[in-house]
């Protein structure tokens, strides 16, 4: 749902420095997630590398699809406390490294496009997480 891209036109980091900026980037996503998993008691979670787009799409005819609204409301909520971690992350990386990083959360609508395109090929079974096929 989200990428990040880091940009610095002044100065080249070392290997060591990238890898410093990735264990940030990996740390702070596990203890968000963990944090957010803890903080939605009584609400369905996901496994996200196990949960299948045909899990929680039904298609309507060949042109409306229906996501699971309870599904919908997680992917929201998530998507929505990515903001909070995202100007976390930007932050701390700024002050550590003197590294500006710029990133994106994926949008509702390129979301919903995406599980469109992905439930339409009848053949393969697609993972939410990514896109690997199972058949």
């Amino acid at each position: 749902m989200s990428s990040t891209k880091i940009i610095q036109k002044e100065y080249t980091y070392s290997i060591k420095e990238y890898e410093e900026i990735f264990k940030i980037l990996n740390e702070n996503l596990i203890n968000h997630n963990n944090m957010w998993i803890s903080q939605q008691p009584g609400i369905h979670l996901y496994n996200l590398k196990k949960t299948y787009v045909k899990n929680v799409i039904t298609e309507k005819d060949d042109e409306i699809f229906i996501i699971d609204q309870q599904f919908y409301d997680y992917m929201t909520r998530y998507k929505n406390e990515l903001i909070y971690l995202y100007a976390q992350i930007i932050g701390l990386i700024k002050e550590l490294f003197n590294c500006n990083i710029i990133g994106r959360i994926k949008n509702e609508e390129s979301i919903l496009k995406k599980f469109k395109r992905k439930k339409l090929n009848k053949t393969v079974l697609f993972q939410l997480i990514k896109s690997s096929m199972i058949y």
